[in-house]
């Protein structure tokens, strides 16, 4: 058996949730900052993704006696 024969790259899953991060490679800010002017809080958004299965190969042999 054989999955993902070509080695295709895919995402199984995501989920949306708030990053530490103030810019995509950006500084990581481990306490909360304060809000801004408008009340609301300087933290992105982001999508967490989580990778599909890699190139698998299987085999095997089976006796009957």
């Amino acid at each position: 058996q054989i999955n993902n024969l070509l080695d295709h790259h895919y995402y199984t899953a995501a989920q949306l949730g708030a990053t530490p991060y103030a810019a995509p490679g950006g500084p990581f800010n481990a306490t909360p900052l304060p809000a801004n002017s408008d009340g609301n809080y300087p933290y992105l958004s982001t999508t967490y993704l989580a990778p599909g299965a890699p190139i698998g190969v299987w085999g095997g042999i089976r006796f009957k006696f």
